[in-house]
Formats: C-alpha cells, structure tokens, sequence
C-alpha cells in the first residue's frame, strides 16, 4: 500500500511540477510580452525565435508545428487549390520562415512561410499569439520571398517589400489586416512612370527600403533607388488615393 502511495504522489509531484513549469513559462511572456526581446529566425529559418534582454530562448515555434497547424485549416482558407505558378502548394510545400516581427500590442508575433525552388515561389502571413500558439492567416498569396515586415501604428496594415530571386526589394505591397485584402503593390515600372520625364526604358531595379508609416496611417514612405546608381530617392504612397509622390 505505501508502495502505491508512493507512486500515485511521485506521479501528482511530476505532473504539478510540469504544470509549475508551463505556467510560469507561458506567464513569463504573458507579462512581458514581447517589449524588449528580441524576435527572429533560427540559422536555418525553421524556427521562430524570442529570447529576453539576458538572451535566454524564451518562446519557439518550428516550422513542423506551423505546417500541422496551417493543415488543419488548410481547407477552409483555400477552397481554390493554392498555386504557386504551375504546381499545387500544400502547407508541406512551405519550408522556412523568411520574415517576423512583433505584432503591435506585443501579445503576437506576425510572420511569413515560402516555399523553395518553385519555379515560381509564393508566400503567406500568419500570425501567432505567444501565450497560445494560435495562428491565424493574414492577407493574400504573394508572388516571391518576403524582405522585411513593417506595422502601421494601429495594426490596420502592414507593409513589406519582396525578393524576386536575387534581386532584394523588387517589390513593396502593403495589406489590409481587416479585409485581408493588398491596397497596393510597386514595382519598378510605377516609380520610372512616376519620375515623368526623366522616365528611361533601361533596366531598374528599385529595392524598395526604409519602409516607414504616418502616425494616422493615411501614407506609407520608403526609399528606392534613383536612376543614378550613387544617389537614392524617398517617396509617399497615399493609401487612399494611391498617389505616389516624389519627396
């Protein structure tokens, strides 16, 4: 009998001891958030990554886990098959984290998955609660591997540049958090069409950086390369009228 006792109370000592563990894990975040650590990538970009101001890991989310996660709802997000130019993607079809930043409200943390060596290589945005592990999908497909994620000040938008193989900051787009819908994408063309009469024919590649919102998030500013190759250029997009302007 005291054999048995003595099992049933190792038993309840482990499991309160893991439970005392979890808790104080997931309430060490909790309450300190995201304020003042650091969020990124693992070397291999197949985690996600906080570790606190003594660099201690203090939160981590495998790629594994977002690719069974983002399966149980595959489904219901994609009723169309997902293309990434000729093939069907499937979550197993996205490999490695390619963007994160701390969502504002620092309770979240937004990232992208992409897939590798397509022909044509897609990405998606998700979100994940730290304390949760809840993820959840934000805005649409996109064409090429994201750079870097910027947030509007309310988390009404967020905006990122994308690599098109080796060529950084081919693009910049921004999304709509609420509709999940794009306001806009740029490419090199609209900022040659934009510089009106010093317009040139000739090859441009923008690398759109230095990506930066207004206050009231009614204009998104960034920088991009001028048509001399030593100088550089920094415009504003309005989000509602879409006006590029040359700053």
């Amino acid at each position: 009998m005291k054999k048995i006792l003595f099992v049933i109370g190792l038993i309840l000592g482990i499991a309160l001891f893991i439970i005392l563990v979890g808790f104080l894990f997931y309430s060490q975040i909790e309450q300190t958030n995201l304020a003042g650590k650091k969020v990124f990538t693992s070397e291999d970009d197949e985690q996600i990554m906080v570790s606190d101001e003594n660099e201690n890991i203090i939160f981590s989310y495998s790629i594994e886990e977002w690719q069974k996660q983002a399966g149980e709802q595959w489904n219901d997000i994609f009723v169309e098959p997902l293309m990434a130019g000729e093939d069907v993607v499937g979550p197993e079809s996205f490999v490695w984290f390619t963007a994160v930043s701390a969502f504002p409200g620092m309770s979240k943390i937004g990232f992208s998955v992409s897939t590798y060596e397509k022909a044509t290589n897609v990405s998606l945005f998700w979100t994940i609660d730290i304390a949760t592990k809840e993820i959840n999908i934000i805005g649409e497909k996109n064409i090429g591997i994201v750079g870097n994620i910027v947030w509007s000040p309310n988390a009404n938008y967020f905006a990122y540049s994308l690599n098109d193989g080796e060529k950084k900051g081919e693009f910049l787009t921004a999304d709509n958090t609420t509709t999940l819908k794009k306001e806009f994408v740029l490419t090199g063309e609209d900022i040659l069409h934009a510089l009106e009469g010093e317009y040139l024919s000739s090859i441009y590649y923008p690398n759109f950086r230095n990506i930066e919102w207004k206050e009231d998030e009614s204009e998104l500013i960034f920088t991009t390369n001028s048509l001399e190759e030593t100088e550089e250029t920094r415009w504003s997009i309005n989000l509602g009228t879409k006006e590029l302007i040359k700053i």
